[in-house]
């Protein structure tokens, strides 16, 4: 793991791992912080529009019916939930491993696996929180008919492909 072998180095190395662990506890906060207020914004404009939609039931709109309504708000509230509670476990194991990195003695092999393992989780969990509160926006155009969705859906497919598979062109460009 990168961190890891970041603080095997001099103290300023260390200082470094420390500080991007921090960075990404950082973005873990804000996922959560983003995917709770969109779902408490969720609540209300369901609490107040559902009477509402049933007058703007066409074809442009996409179906408002009784049935698909709920399904609609219900899928995306599930969503922001899971992103939320992914965040949150991933800033449990990001403070699990500053601890751990901060005290850690290098002459025990077994506490520098238990440390690589805590922040492998740790970022796994951010990745899935993060990838569920984008997720969850197409799902929120959902509301406004199909054609949002269909149009976000394809940018988000564009962007994660952008995320995870970087071009050849693009990754000689950062290796140089």
């Amino acid at each position: 793991m990168l961190f890891l072998e970041m603080m095997k180095g001099a103290e300023n190395k260390g200082m470094l791992a420390v500080q991007s662990i921090r960075n990404t506890q950082m973005v873990s906060i804000f996922n959560a912080s983003i995917a709770i207020l969109l779902n408490t914004a969720l609540a209300a404009l369901t609490n107040n529009s559902y009477n509402a939609s049933l007058l703007l039931n066409t074809a442009f709109f996409g179906s408002k019916s009784k049935e698909i309504f709920p399904l609609k708000y219900c899928s995306a509230s599930f969503l922001l939930l899971s992103s939320f509670f992914c965040s949150s476990m991933a800033l449990a194991f990001f403070m699990d491993a500053n601890f751990l990195l901060t005290a850690l003695s290098f002459e025990y092999s077994s506490s520098f696996r238990y440390s690589k393992v805590v922040l492998e989780r740790g970022n796994l969990f951010a990745l899935i929180g993060n990838r569920l509160l984008w997720v969850t926006f197409p799902l929120l155009l959902w509301m406004l008919g199909p054609l949002p969705v269909i149009l976000s859906s394809v940018a988000l497919i564009w962007w994660f492909y952008q995320l995870d598979f970087a071009s050849t062109k693009n990754h000689k460009h950062c290796l140089s």
